[in-house]
Formats: structure tokens, sequence, C-alpha cells
């Protein structure tokens, strides 16, 4: 019996084409008032198999500012001790936070941006050259090579290109709370292209000479 399950709604079926009925099926409900930043356990599936004991539960999550825009359904792992992988999806963004990092939907309609300003071919110049490219692999997946930079050297030059998300804490077990994360690959197209357009100009001008 489940102790943390005080109460449920009968089990229907219905079928759903162009809306959805929320109110069909299981229903677990959990009311924390003003409270943020928790997840609701509606479901938790538990497995054993030669020893090991999973449990994967499908969450509803509320965000830090309690709005709908920044809360989601989540799915978590675990094993009830050390190990633990988590996946929450934000209704307003669409993005998905996990134990790795967060994973953005790409967007380049300007009709849904709030373009602040051109990146300069000096700024570029400048961002670009206090990178340093690296090989390396994630803790949690340490066989699998990867290229890319730090999130921290980004950081020093532009913070504002910096989410903050929770991780996976490999050496010290638990969570790092203030995680880095940054779009590697948007971030580097967006600085090298007026780098490269200076490239070419220089070129034809000396061509032209």
């Amino acid at each position: 019996m489940n102790t943390d399950i005080t109460s449920a709604t009968g089990l229907t079926t219905t079928i759903m084409r162009d809306q959805w009925v929320p109110d069909k099926a299981l229903i677990v409900t959990l009311d924390a008032g003003s409270n943020v930043s928790y997840n609701n356990k509606a479901v938790t599936a538990k497995t054993m198999h030669n020893g090991l004991t999973m449990y994967t539960s499908f969450c509803y999550s509320i965000g830090a500012d309690g709005t709908a825009t920044n809360s989601g359904p989540a799915l978590i792992s675990t094993d009830g001790n050390n190990y633990t992988k988590y996946w929450k999806f934000q209704n307003g963004s669409g993005a998905i936070t996990s134990h790795a990092g967060t994973f953005t939907p790409g967007v380049s309609d300007i009709r849904v941006k709030n373009e602040k300003r051109v990146i300069t071919e000096q700024e570029a110049i400048a961002f670009i050259s206090e990178w340093e490219s690296i090989v390396y692999s994630l803790k949690w997946t340490p066989d699998a090579m990867r290229v890319g930079f730090r999130a921290q050297d980004i950081y020093e030059r532009f913070p504002e290109l910096i989410e903050r998300s929770p991780l996976m804490d490999v050496d010290g077990g638990g969570m790092i709370e203030d995680g880095m994360i940054v779009n590697v690959a948007e971030t580097a197209a967006a600085y090298l292209v007026p780098v490269v357009q200076q490239l070419l100009r220089r070129v034809k001008e000396l061509e032209e000479k």
C-alpha cells in the first residue's frame, strides 16, 4: 500500500482526437498551496532485476516562480540512493532540463525574438580569442569523447549566455545546483560568422590591389 497517495479517481477511458480531456483516467491530487520548486509524484514504476531495483516516477514539476510557463511534466529515474536521473519539460519554452543539462529547441523566426543588437566584428574577434577548444567526456559517460568549450570561459566574457541548471555531481554525489549550461553550437556560429566575414572582405581587398 502506498501511504503517500491519499486520493484517486476511478480509471476510465476516453477517445481524444483534437482536444485533451483532463478529468479522465487516473488523477493524483496534491495541493501544495503557495509552495514552489516541488514535484507532484503521480505514478511510480518499481522494477527489479538481478539485485537491481529502480524506480521511475511521472511527476509534475512546479518552477521556482510558481507559474505554468516555467512548470511542466517530469520523469525521474532513481535507485532510491545515489543514482538519480531526471527530465523536466518546461511548458513555456519547450526546453528539457535534465541531470545532463538543458536542451532548448532551436527557433530562428525573428517574429518570436526580442532582438537586442547585432554582434560586431570587433566584439566577435575579442570574444572568440579568449576561447580554448577542448576534447572531453562527460563524467557519467566517460568513454564518449566530445569537443567543445568550457562554460566558465564564456561566462567570464558574456555571463548572459549562461543558463543555470542542476547537474549530477559524479565525484561528490548529489547535485551541482548552480551548474552552467551554454548552447555551444549556437554561440560558436553566431560569433564566428562576423569573423569569417571580415576575413573574406580582407581577402577581397588584397586581391583587388
